[in-house]
């Protein structure tokens, strides 16, 4: 149905050095809901106007394209961070299609589909539940393999009676299992992190209210979109509304298992018809608000923004800025894969030069442009005394401002679970004119995707660490405690140093949730919050 209303919502908007200001926004109808078919982003920003209004206009006055100018990407351009949670519970198993599949296998067979509809730079995780009896099992931390995300989603659905038995849902539990997956905001604020899962509400297990969901979702920076299955209790609804809407994500109904195919491609195609705009503003001092209009058909949609002081984030715009996504690490495989981003691009760049300065075997490629690519049908030479070279015909310069993927690497025997791979730029090239390019610090790997088996029927619930001789290790997931006080036990190593447990409280209900950090000699050295310091921690009592 064509649409009559026009909607932007924000799902973020932030600033950065050279005077960047960035809107990631959806497009939605006037039932709220995402447009049937995508905008194209050409389209999309010949649609667009931005405004800017602040002490020194004369009211909304529109940006000067003839000295700066704006992009509108679509969400293969996104850094994008996606965690699917999925329903592998009795109600999902005992429900049969008139194909003869059960509702576990259509999520299943849906998932898998959709690992093919999102573009190649994004990293997925995945996480099970299947029992309250049984923790919420993490099937796999990000990583920019689909075949094996499909993998392990349908070896899991197989061993449904074998190797798990389908029971009670604890769908909050899970959730806040599947959380720590996400990278931090600190650790790195490009990123646009997505958490998707599947409920049919009835979950009367789980410690932790979706109160306290949403505000760990917004601590982290993710958008929670739910898909409600069957007949979700009137209570439950209300709340599950509440959590998307307060995160910035979203509710679709499946009211039957037969839809959640559908809802599940509405919700792909609502992911990827997230778009986001980005000029450079041409304003030095002050605080502005900024409007951005979209007008489609004589169909209006608008949103404004306030702009803190210009000054704090204006920049030298002939310094660019380029960056790498966090990389997935495969350890089993001694591989890494990792895409290098432009963050912001000077004025008539159509060379660079650049080192990895890395003595691992690397494959460096260029992201296409149905990716999100910026150098599409550029030429990739090198490397030439370690320098590769990259570079277009004089009269097809990148746009001034522009942003997105650049190019996949792929590294090999990668022992560590860490990678860093310092980059840098031959500005030489750009002889005097002032260019030249920055590296801006990587983030680090969001934990160590490591093979991870498939639970077993004699797998038990995460127990309370204790103190106990020889190697003392503490897993993935959160540690339940039963009226404990918030200081956990100490733990005594060598040299008369202390590992200090500290249990934190997640609610406030009659049976408490913690999750549990540890110091080492007053060093914080695991969180579950922090995926650079949850995957474990092993001493010796």
């Amino acid at each position: 149905m064509p649409f009559t209303q026009l909607r932007l919502e924000s799902k973020g908007l932030q600033t950065n050095s050279p005077s960047q200001i960035q809107l990631v926004f959806s497009l939605r109808d006037q039932n709220g809901r995402a447009l049937e078919s995508p905008i194209p982003p050409q389209q999309m920003q010949s649609a667009m106007t931005i405004f800017e209004r602040g002490p020194s206009t004369n009211g909304w006055e529109p940006i000067d394209t003839s000295e700066t100018s704006f992009f509108v990407h679509p969400g293969t351009n996104f850094d994008l961070e996606m965690v699917f949670v999925l329903d592998f519970t009795a109600s999902m198993a005992q429900t049969r299609l008139p194909d003869g599949r059960s509702g576990i296998q259509v999520m299943v067979d849906t998932f898998i589909e959709s690992m093919d509809r999102v573009s190649v730079a994004h990293r997925i995780g995945l996480v099970e539940f299947h029992d309250r009896n049984f923790p919420p099992f993490v099937l796999s931390e990000l990583t920019l393999d689909r075949e094996a995300l499909k993998k392990k989603a349908g070896d899991f659905a197989a061993g449904a009676g074998k190797s798990y038995e389908p029971g009670a849902s604890e769908v909050r539990t899970a959730l806040v299992a599947a959380l720590p997956l996400f990278s931090s905001q600190a650790q790195n604020p490009y990123t646009t992190r997505v958490l998707v899962f599947l409920s049919d509400g009835k979950d009367r297990s789980s410690p932790t209210p979706w109160l306290n969901i949403a505000t760990l979702a917004n601590n982290r920076g993710v958008q929670i979109y739910a898909l409600g299955v069957g007949n979700v209790l009137e209570s439950d609804l209300k709340q599950i509304k509440e959590v998307t809407g307060s995160t910035k994500g979203f509710y679709y109904s499946a009211e039957n298992i037969e839809l959640i195919q559908i809802r599940l491609r509405e919700l792909i195609r609502d992911l990827s018809g997230q778009y986001v705009v980005s000029y450079t503003t041409l304003r030095s001092v002050g605080s502005y608000e900024v409007r951005f209009e979209v007008n489609i058909g004589g169909i209006v949609g608008t949103l404004i923004a306030s702009i803190g002081d210009v000054s704090k984030f204006k920049g030298n715009d002939l310094l660019g800025r380029i960056t790498f996504d966090p990389p997935t690490i495969d350890l089993a495989q001694h591989k890494a894969t990792l895409f290098m981003r432009a963050l912001h691009i000077p004025r008539g760049i159509t060379k660079l030069r650049f080192r990895l300065d890395t003595q691992k075997p690397i494959q460096l490629a260029i992201v296409k442009k149905e990716d999100g690519g910026l150098l599409d049908g550029w030429t990739l030479t090198g490397p030439d005394n370690g320098y590769y070279t990259v570079e277009t015909t004089p009269d097809r310069p990148l746009a001034f401002g522009n942003f997105g993927p650049l190019f996949k690497i792929e590294a090999d025997d990668v022992t560590e679970p860490g990678l860093a791979i310092p980059l840098l730029f031959d500005s030489t090239i750009y002889g005097q004119t002032g260019k030249s390019f920055a590296s801006v610090a990587p983030p680090q790997p969001t934990g160590t995707p490591t093979p991870t088996p498939t639970p077993t029927p004699t797998r038990t619930p995460t127990p309370t660490p204790t103190p106990t001789p020889g190697p003392v290790q503490m897993g993935l997931n959160d540690v339940m405690f039963s009226g404990a006080s918030q200081s956990g036990p100490q733990i005594a190593v060598p040299q008369g140093k202390l590992v200090k447990v500290f249990a934190n409280e997640l609610t406030g209900s009659s049976f408490v949730h913690y999750y549990v950090q540890v110091r080492w000699n007053g060093a914080l050295i695991y969180d579950p919050t922090d995926p650079e310091k949850r995957p474990f921690v092993e001493t010796i009592a």
